[in-house]
C-alpha cells in the first residue's frame, strides 16, 4: 500500500465486455517462499489435479515472453510446464511461483476461473499460507500497420510517432514503473517486432501487489484486473475501440 502521494492515477471507467479484444497473451504469476524440491519433482496428488485439464507435461523447457534486442520473443525460463489439449493455456510450476497464461484469452471470469482451478490444486501442496507477490499482465497487440497508429494509441503514447518528426521509425519501446493503490505497475509500449506476425504496436502492462494471503489471492486479482482495465482505456485511441466492437456491461 502507499501514503496517496506519486502512484498512480487512472479515470475509473464503467468496465465493459467486448466482441473482441486484443489481447495477445494473458499471465497470472504467483509467487511463494522458495521450496527446492519442486525443481526436482511436482507433488503426485498436485500433477494428478492439473492433469486433468493440462494433460501434456515438459519439465524445465519453459518460456515466457520477453522484450529482447531481437524484439518480442519466447525466452527460456526453467520449469515444470502443463499445457491443454489445444496448449493455447499453460501452467507452471517453479520452485517459487506457479501460475497461469494463455494466447486465448477471452475474458477474465474465465481466466479467473482457470487460476481458481489451479489454486485449489496446489493448496494441500505447497506449504505456505501467503503468497509474496501476486502479478497480473496483459500484452496488447493492436492490429495496426506501423505506418497507420494514428489514432489507435492515445496520443499522449504515441504523438511523434503517428503525426511528428519521428513518423516512420521501425522500433520505439518505452518502459514506465511505479507504484499503485495496491503495489506497483510496469508499463511497456511501443513499435516491436511480435513472433510470428512482425512489425506491431504492443502495450505490455503488469501490476502487482506483496504479501497476499492465500484467501484474499483471488479478489487481488480481480482489483488488480481492474486498474490494468483503467490503463488500458486510457492508453487506446478511438480507432482501437471501434476495432473492439460493441461494449455491454460487465455482469449483463
Amino acid at each position: 500500500m502507499t501514503d496517496g502521494k506519486n502512484i498512480l492515477s487512472l479515470e475509473k471507467v464503467e468496465r465493459n465486455r467486448f466482441e473482441r479484444n486484443t489481447i495477445h497473451q494473458a499471465f497470472c504469476e504467483l509467487r511463494f517462499p522458495t521450496l527446492p524440491d519442486l525443481a526436482n519433482v511436482v507433488p503426485r496428488p498436485l500433477l494428478k489435479q492439473i492433469s486433468r485439464d493440462f494433460p501434456h507435461h515438459e519439465e524445465n523447457v519453459g518460456l515466457k515472453i520477453g522484450i529482447t534486442d531481437r524484439d518480442m520473443e519466447q525466452v527460456q525460463h526453467p520449469a515444470h510446464m502443463f499445457f491443454s489439449v489445444d496448449r493455447t493455456w499453460k501452467t507452471w510450476i517453479r520452485t517459487s511461483s506457479l501460475g497461469v497464461e494463455t494466447t486465448a484469452y477471452v475474458d477474465f471470469e474465465d481466466f479467473l476461473l482457470r487460476v481458481r482451478k489451479i489454486l485449489d490444486s496446489a493448496q494441500p501442496s505447497l506449504d505456505t499460507d501467503f503468497f509474496t507477490r501476486v502479478g497480473l499482465r496483459y500484452i496488447n497487440v493492436l492490429p495496426a500497420e506501423i505506418d497507420d497508429i494514428g489514432e489507435w494509441v492515445n496520443n499522449s503514447l504515441v504523438g511523434p510517432l503517428a503525426n511528428g518528426p519521428l513518423n516512420g521509425a521501425q522500433r520505439c519501446w518505452s518502459e514506465v514503473r511505479g507504484a499503485t493503490e495496491l503495489g506497483t505497475y510496469t508499463f511497456r509500449y511501443g513499435l516491436v517486432g511480435v513472433e510470428g506476425t512482425g512489425q506491431r504496436y504492443v502495450m505490455d502492462a503488469d501490476f502487482a501487489v506483496e504479501s497476499v494471503e492465500w484467501a484474499n489471492t483471488l479478489s487481488y486479482l480481480r482489483r488488480l484486473n481492474e486498474l490494468n482495465y483503467y490503463l488500458y482505456s486510457w492508453a487506446i485511441g478511438p480507432r482501437t475501440r471501434q476495432y473492439l466492437g460493441t461494449a455491454t456491461k460487465k455482469g449483463a
